[in-house]
């Protein structure tokens, strides 16, 4: 059989394929086979499972398990997210606490030392009598807008009220909702023990004293939820209730005596006895070399490091209103709790401070006659109460650790007792709410003190409406000097603001008086001739009420003043003898008692300005309380130049709030300011045919600042066509403004000198602008000191401007830790050196005038011939200059033939062709 070599396998077609190529690298590649046999189907992935068939899962088991790792997924990145967004708005709350603090300690650094408290503006709003038995009115602020909510009695029913602060500056009273009073007490401390708005809910938190915990939501309407949620109940009824100041938690002291710690949600973190036998984890702990008997114990000696203070005699004040109290450090890391422990002998009031977790860090060292009254300093550093004993009544101070740490005492001198006391959010004044008694007559007030030195002044006495009593007090929580109060029918915000009060009429004969309010006395330096640091002065005067505002008149060179008390009187002094060393006290010319010219100035007036020896100025609220108004007030004088009485009055209501009365004595120009930072120009009719010198005030304003500027100044301009006033105004974000134009925005203090508007700044210089240049085209770009540059120094850091003397060449400054120091400015000196260059006076008969039995003679009409003492000195002094090296001093050689009168160009052009011949 013949082998036939060409044949091949007969095979089916379909499971044959003819053999390709053997692909390449990138070709494997693109098509990812998975089998090595190119007739074989490509294999894929098989999953099986290799658990038994019992416990295998259907698709459905798989896809609903499946679903649920999905859905869990989800919530855990839903979680994830919520925490990440606390976490980022308490990084917020946090950044603005910062934010807030470093506003609170720049506010801090503007408050100088020796200012006193002007009060700018006054609201006032009338909600209508209250119950008569009415004891007090809880009142709480939203500090986004300003607006107040107060729980008063109403017939049966008490009610919460809200007063809003409208466009027109005027205050709107409505009503919010109705509480039914279910309980038999007449008072509203045991009715509503506390109320308070929390921003972040728009929500208002009433705390009842039976145990309800409310919550009132303000846009309830808005959401269609309930405007009422009773969001727990104590059984055992609530004492107290206390917010921290990042509304993050709520502090209860129960009817048990305990406290209760809950979120901002209302969920409980703790409860806890608040009488136990601890004295707290930070009790100090001596190691020997800090104990008692080795420390210095002055004049009483080393006998008094083994006295043992005897505390069962102690006993709580007759004054005490059994109530507890909780406040919160400021930054709301601690709390304290002032509360009667009647485990401690007669039941004493005791101090208490916990963390912010309610664990207890240390308790007050015994304190006999220990008050109810408790304040936190926001700062952080003092707790505040009161002791009284028989011969005074003190306000002490206690640190963190339960220790005693300073003290002062009321000036007090009838029955009184304190109801309230209270830090403003930047810790610089103590609001004390006082009730006298006189008489069986019960009157109240609210006291501001600041301290400086060590020493506590009385800056302020609020007095309500004669016929009214205060009900309850507040600091806003933002704006450091803003206080409210209520009285049994209205409501009233107060403005204040820190102002030095100085002469300031632009004279040679101007002492630079600086005069500071201590209660009922004026604490008077004039720094022309002497520099005494507060609290120390040269002169003083005391009044029989309380001072409130000081203005200088032009008088005697602006040394006379005026003074207006609480009381509503206003006391005329004159200082002829100012300038002599040391100065005798001023004289009083008399006083006017303004609450027995017209009802509706009680308690109104806040700013006056003396512009002559019979005029005097008023600024204060009308009667309707609506809008301001400023009264003009002529009064005569007897043969003795004493006060006799007031012969007439004028009154112009303004459309609207004023903020400043401002006089210039040197210009004669009164200008007031509103709310918005509009100036007004104050017109005196001066030929009124009645003599009585009628007034208006410009309708349209002469200027208006960018904004409201708390301190103002007026600065007048000539040129060869005429006179331009300029208003400088200082707003409280240390923006500078002449007009409308902004010349630096880091200022701190200002004052307007004879040649300069001299200011300081927050880059620790102090600055002085020229008046002669044109102020509408100043601007200052940085606080670079370019040499011999003599409109810039450089000042220790926080330092503000005093005062400065008109027509000298020093400067007072005061620094951060109240120490005063006067130092000589290069541009002061030169602008002097100027001034006397330009005069031909003999100053052996002005500045140096022969002594005569101790003291300067009166001018002689002898005098030398000085008409021609500058050519005089001119020619000396080059005489002398040539004799020494001309070469040498030849820049001034040629100002002395330049300065002459006539200048003697040709002298001086001569020299310079003869050295350069």
């Amino acid at each position: 059989m013949e082998e036939n070599t060409n044949s091949t396998i007969n095979m089916p077609t379909d499971s044959y394929t003819i053999p390709s190529p053997k692909p390449t690298l990138s070709t494997q590649k693109i098509e990812r086979r998975v089998s090595g046999k190119s007739w074989k189907r490509p294999k894929t992935a098989t999953r099986r499972s290799q658990l038994p068939r019992n416990l295998r899962k259907s698709w459905d088991d798989r896809l609903k398990e499946r679903q649920e790792k999905e859905a869990m997924k989800l919530l855990e990145q839903k979680l994830k997210d919520e925490v990440a967004s606390e976490k980022k708005r308490k990084r917020e709350i946090a950044l603005k606490r910062k934010q807030a603090l470093e506003e609170k300690e720049r506010l801090e650094k503007l408050a100088s030392f020796m200012k006193s408290l002007t009060l700018l503006s006054q609201f006032t709003a009338s909600f209508g009598n209250s119950n008569p038995r009415l004891k007090n009115i809880r009142h709480t602020v939203n500090p986004e807008n300003g607006d107040i909510y107060l729980v008063r009695f109403s017939e049966s029913k008490f009610e919460l009220v809200k007063c809003s602060l409208v466009q027109t500056q005027n205050f709107e009273v409505s009503s919010i909702i109705f509480f039914p009073n279910g309980g038999s007490s007449n008072d509203l401390d045991e009715i509503v023990k506390e109320l308070k708005f929390l921003v972040d809910i728009q929500s208002i938190c009433v705390a009842f004293g039976n145990g309800d915990i409310v919550l009132v939501h303000l846009d309830a309407t808005q959401d269609g939820e309930e405007m009422v949620e009773v969001v727990g109940y104590i059984e055992s009824g609530i004492r107290c209730m206390e917010w921290s100041p990042d509304e993050e938690l709520v502090i209860f002291v129960t009817g048990n005596d305990t406290i209760l710690e809950m979120t901002k949600d209302f969920d409980v973190i703790t409860e806890f006895p608040i009488n136990v036998e601890e004295l707290g984890e930070a009790v100090s702990i001596s190691v020997g070399w800090g104990k008692k008997e080795t420390q210095f114990h002055g004049s009483e000696g080393k006998t008094a490091a083994q006295k043992v203070v005897d505390t069962s005699n102690f006993t709580r004040s007759e004054d005490d209103d059994f109530h507890p109290r909780v406040s919160w450090c400021g930054d709301g890391s601690m709390f304290c709790c002032s509360v009667i422990d009647h485990n401690k002998g007669k039941g004493l009031r005791v101090i208490r401070v916990y963390n912010r977790e309610g664990i207890l860090q240390s308790t007050s060292e015994p304190v006999d006659n220990l008050e109810h009254i408790l304040s936190w300093r926001p700062a952080g550093n003092l707790i505040a109460s009161s002791q009284k004993s028989i011969d005074k009544h003190e306000i002490c101070f206690f640190e963190k650790n339960g220790l005693r740490h300073g003290e002062f005492s009321l000036r007090e001198i009838k029955k009184h007792k304190i109801i309230e006391i209270l830090w403003n959010c930047d810790s610089t004044v103590l609001a004390i709410w006082l009730e006298r008694e006189i008489l069986n007559d019960v009157s109240s007030c609210v006291q501001l003190w600041y301290m400086n030195n060590y020493h506590w002044y009385l800056k302020q006495e609020i007095l309500p409406p004669s016929t009214e009593s205060i009900t309850s007090i507040s600091w806003d929580p933002e704006i450091a000097l803003i206080l409210h109060y209520t009285t049994d029918s209205s409501y009233f915000r107060l403005e204040f603001s820190w102002d030095n009060l100085f002469a300031n009429t632009i004279s040679a004969n101007n002492a630079a008086t600086v005069a500071v309010i201590d209660g009922c006395s004026i604490y008077l330096t004039p720094f022309r001739i002497m520099n005494i640091p507060p609290p120390m002065f040269a002169s003083s005067i005391q009044l029989d009420s309380p001072a409130v505002h000081v203005s200088f008149s032009p008088n005697n060179g602006g040394n006379d003043f005026a003074v207006l008390k609480a009381n509503q009187e206003i006391s005329f002094f004159e200082w002829p003898e100012v300038m002599n060393t040391p100065p005798k006290p001023p004289k009083l010319l008399g006083i006017i008692h303004m609450d027995k010219i017209e009802s509706p100035y009680k308690g109104s007036i806040r700013q006056i300005a003396w512009i002559n020896k019979t005029t005097l100025f008023c600024l204060h609220c009308h009667s309707n309380n609506q809008s301001d108004s400023i009264t003009q007030i002529i009064v005569e004088f007897d043969d003795n130049g004493q006060i006799q009485k007031k012969l007439f009055e004028s009154t112009t209501h303004f459309t609207n709030f004023l903020r400043r009365l401002h006089y210039n004595p040197t210009y004669g120009i009164i200008f007031c300011e509103t709310n918005e930072g509009s100036i007004h120009k104050v017109i005196i009719d001066h030929n009124d045919p009645n003599n009585t010198e009628h007034f208006f005030v410009s309708k349209t304003p002469i200027v208006s600042l960018p904004e409201v500027c708390n301190w103002i100044g007026t600065v007048q301009v000539e040129s060869e066509k005429n006179k331009k006033t300029f208003v400088v105004g200082l707003s409280e974000h240390n923006k500078l403004y002449v007009n409308e134009r902004l010349i630096t925005a880091d200022c701190t203090s200002f004052f307007i000198h004879n040649d300069f508007i001299i200011f300081t700044t927050l880059s620790h210089v102090v600055r002085f602008l020229p008046l002669h240049a044109n102020l509408l085209d100043l601007k200052v770009l940085d606080n670079v000191i370019q040499p011999y540059d003599e409109t810039i120094r450089r000042v220790e850091r926080g330092s503000k401007i005093v005062c400065a003397a008109y027509y000298d060449v020093f400067l007072v400054l005061q620094m951060p830790r109240g120490n005063l120091e006067t130092i000589y400015p290069r541009a002061l000196v030169l602008a002097s050196v100027r001034d006397f260059l330009n005069k031909n006076e003999d100053v052996t008969m002005t500045m140096y005038p022969q002594i005569e039995n101790g003291s300067k003679s009166s001018f002689s009409s002898n005098s030398h011939d000085v008409s021609t003492k500058v050519n005089t000195v001119c020619d000396a002094v080059r005489a002398v200059l040539e004799s020494m090296d001309t070469k040498t001093y030849l820049q001034s050689i040629i100002t002395s033939y330049v300065r002459k009168t006539p200048p003697y160009l040709e002298s001086a052009l001569n020299l310079l062709a003869k050295l350069k011949g």
